[in-house]
């Protein structure tokens, strides 16, 4: 009755009250609407009432979740990057030469390219990189290059100019709008794992960070983590460690042994 509801309500906010009192949370079919003034005394009390057991069950869970991860105090022990001045992009996509030229400029690693506008240039870029070499439309009006024919991989020097032809007349054909900004040259990197990162800026966290499987499988697997930014290099690891993909980096089933510690 609402004379024992009262005196439950004042037992409780007097509990939520007291120094160093645990959290106190209320799974209960109460409506807010059927006694508002319990509902009032709570909300005062900084007691929530959780009113759907199915939902307000699920919510305590997470809480629990959020209270275990334990976000440093200090981040003393995440990479530092010394901050490159990149001047404004006025556009919403970078071709790959401008993104890879960006973040050569934060200290990653990025392969050997060059970006050529002729056959002797390329010719002359390739000699210099070594074989055999890749070669793509760079294209900021292309994100996904393998769908339009616009990559060659393990090009010889003999296949150089036929391949050059080839990516440009396929890119034409796809997209004839697009505007290219020439081809890029690059070195032939050895067989390894794909994995994506990357960062968007959610409207209510802020930068978030993600790490998943990548290249073809990214849309196929939608295998990813994400992590509010910045990260330590402990919660890195522990993004790579919660990918279902996680084994392979670890010599499944007489794989190599990936190098985990230099992708966190």
């Amino acid at each position: 009755n609402q004379r024992t509801q009262m005196g439950l309500c004042n037992a409780i906010t007097r509990a939520a009250q007291e120094e160093n009192a645990k959290p106190i949370i209320i799974v209960s079919s109460l409506s807010g609407q059927r006694a508002p003034e319990l509902l009032e005394k709570y909300t005062a009390a900084g007691v929530p009432i959780l009113s759907s057991p199915k939902y307000g069950f699920s919510a305590i869970k997470h809480l629990v979740s959020l209270l275990k991860y334990q976000r440093p105090e200090t981040v003393s022990d995440m990479v530092k990057v010394k901050v490159a001045h990149t001047g404004q992009v006025k556009r919403r996509i970078c071709s790959e030469h401008e993104s890879k030229s960006m973040l050569q400029r934060y200290g990653l690693p990025v392969t050997k390219e060059s970006l050529v506008n002729d056959e002797e240039s390329l010719l002359r870029a390739a000699d210099a990189i070594g074989y055999p070499v890749v070669l793509k439309v760079d294209s900021a009006d292309l994100p996904h290059k393998t769908e339009a024919g616009a990559v060659k991989l393990n090009a010889s020097r003999d296949q150089l100019v036929d391949a050059y032809r080839e990516i440009l007349s396929n890119v034409r054909n796809y997209d004839p709008d697009a505007k290219i900004n020439g081809v890029l040259v690059q070195e032939m990197l050895p067989p390894g794992m794909e994995v994506i990162v990357g960062v968007n800026r959610d409207e209510q966290f802020g930068p978030m960070i993600l790490v998943g499987l990548g290249g073809i499988f990214v849309e196929v697997f939608k295998d990813v983590a994400v992590r509010l930014a910045p990260l330590t290099k402990q919660e890195a690891l522990e993004m790579i460690e919660s990918l279902r993909a996680a084994p392979l980096f670890h010599g499944y089933r007489g794989g190599p042994e990936l190098d985990v510690d230099a992708l966190a």
